[in-house]
C-alpha cells in the first residue's frame, strides 16, 4: 500500500491514477485499487477491482460521505489486468475512470 499526504493547498482538485496488475494470478478474495481519504475515516472515495475466489472480476466505483455509503457502479469486468485506473476530484464531486487498453481514450 502507497500513502500519500495532500496539502490543503491542492486538495481541492486532484487526480489519482495507477495500473495495477496481479499476475499471474487474478485476484481472489481481494480487491484492488484506489483510495482517497478525507481527515474524517467516515468520507472516502474509491475505485476498485477484484472480487471473490470463483467468480467473476468485478469493479466497485463508490463513496463514503458522512458514514453513508454510495455505490455509483459494480459492473462485471470483461478484461484482465494490468488496468489503468484514475479517480478524479473536483470540488466535492469524484469521477472513476478505467482504461483496460492503450486504444481507450
Amino acid at each position: 500500500m502507497i500513502e500519500r499526504d495532500v496539502p490543503n493547498s491542492v486538495a481541492k482538485n486532484i487526480t489519482v491514477s495507477g495500473i495495477f496488475t496481479s499476475d499471474p494470478d487474478k485476484p481472489a478474495d481481494a480487491w484492488i485499487g484506489i483510495f482517497i481519504y478525507s481527515d474524517d475515516d467516515l468520507n472516502y472515495a474509491c475505485l476498485l477491482f477484484g472480487g471473490e475466489s470463483n467468480q467473476a472480476q468485478k469493479t466497485l466505483i463508490g463513496s463514503m460521505v458522512k458514514a453513508n455509503w454510495n455505490k455509483h457502479g459494480h459492473p462485471q469486468t470483461s478484461f484482465d489486468v494490468p488496468i489503468h485506473l484514475k479517480l478524479v476530484k473536483e470540488d466535492d464531486v469524484f469521477s472513476g475512470y478505467f482504461r483496460e487498453s492503450e486504444k481507450d481514450d
